[in-house]
């Protein structure tokens, strides 16, 4: 999870990246997400979940990501 400040709005927006350990090259799997937070692997390892608000919506949702 990394925070990036935007100073002239005057927010921070959270986003979720992928980083490959062995080259360094990284990914960002969350877009257009507010509030991101709980985020969590599977069991098996294969999906990681997380809550976040989408667009104009007020309440999060929960979100599964397929790593493959």
């Amino acid at each position: 999870m990394r925070d990036i400040g935007d100073y002239k709005s005057d927010e921070v927006t959270t986003e979720i990246d992928l980083v490959d350990v062995a080259s360094g090259t990284k990914r960002v799997l969350t877009h257009d997400r507010k509030g991101i937070g709980a985020i969590h692997w599977s069991p098996t390892g294969d999906r990681l979940g997380f809550t976040a608000s989408t667009g104009t919506d007020k309440l999060p949702q929960i979100f599964s990501l397929p790593m493959n």
